[in-house]
């Protein structure tokens, strides 16, 4: 995928305010369960599932299933999404 493809799919990502706000929040973490993210946020599992489903889709974060839950984390090996994480900060 060319770089400017990859590029409008992370502002289109990006662009919602949920999950410009999922993305902040995980970059601040490891790795962090549906459940938590939920929580933290302020916002229904299944909302916190499917923001994080579409930033899986597009290739920003990575899923680790344990067990009946799924632990979501950045990919911080993505040069673009490691320095937007650092102008969250």
């Amino acid at each position: 995928m060319a770089s400017n493809e990859r590029l409008t799919l992370l502002f289109r990502a990006l662009g919602d305010p949920g999950r410009y706000r999922l993305v902040k929040f995980l970059a601040r973490r490891e790795q962090v369960c549906v459940s938590d993210v939920a929580r933290s946020l302020g916002v229904s599992v299944p909302v916190a599932s499917q923001q994080l489903r579409v930033l899986f889709v597009n290739g920003l974060v990575k899923r680790e299933r344990r067990g009946q839950k799924a632990y979501y984390g950045l990919i911080r090996t993505n040069a673009t999404l490691k320095a937007l994480a650092k102008m969250m900060l």
